[in-house]
């Protein structure tokens, strides 16, 4: 079975996704680690545009591993230290199965939630796909965590306890296009 990578990575005032030099550095993040995986890298950010929510898939824990100890990857943390809180980042692999074409990846917004106690988390009306798991790494008691995908914005109202993030960063759904390029260091 497949995971589901989800990285919360919070964005260091005044960086926002609307900084070129942070959207280059994820085009390059995109291009990396999609050629390591074969799986296709979905940004979405919260609304103010200070955190970035990325997910992608692996095959297992250990592929995603092997990458993070790559040359390449500690290199494009080092890019990443002055428009990332590395601190603040959360890395989680999920017990989710990833669709390289499924309706995630199709999804224009993301509905997310984490639960540490009991209850219900409702995506609301209008998903095209949802799904819950939990952190393969994390100690017992570390939650569940709640995803839904949706091709346009909920109406806000009952039933939705996820919080919804825009999709930024579209050329990451030209998988494997003439787009995808690395991008030096400035």
């Amino acid at each position: 079975m497949t995971i589901t990578e989800l990285a919360i990575l919070p964005l260091k005032p005044p960086h926002t996704v609307h900084n070129p030099r942070v959207e280059e550095l994820f085009q390059m993040v995109h291009k990396r680690q999609s050629d390591w995986s074969s799986y296709p890298v979905l940004y979405f950010a919260d609304e103010a545009g200070t955190t970035i929510y990325l997910l992608s898939g692996w095959e297992n824990v250990a592929a995603h591993q092997e990458l993070m100890k790559s040359d390449g990857n500690q290199e494009m943390l080092g890019l990443f230290q002055e428009y990332i809180d590395l601190e603040k980042m959360k890395l989680r692999h999920l017990d989710i199965p990833f669709e390289k074409d499924g309706r995630l990846v199709e999804a224009e917004f993301l509905g997310y939630a984490s639960q540490t106690e009991g209850g219900e988390v409702e995506a609301g009306e209008g998903h095209t796909w949802k799904a819950e798991g939990r952190d393969l790494e994390e100690e017992a008691g570390s939650g569940t965590h709640h995803i839904a995908a949706y091709t346009q914005a909920p109406v806000d109202g009952t039933g939705h306890s996820v919080k919804l993030h825009k999709r930024v960063y579209h050329h990451a759904r030209n998988f494997g296009s003439a787009l995808d390029k690395d991008i030096p260091s400035t």
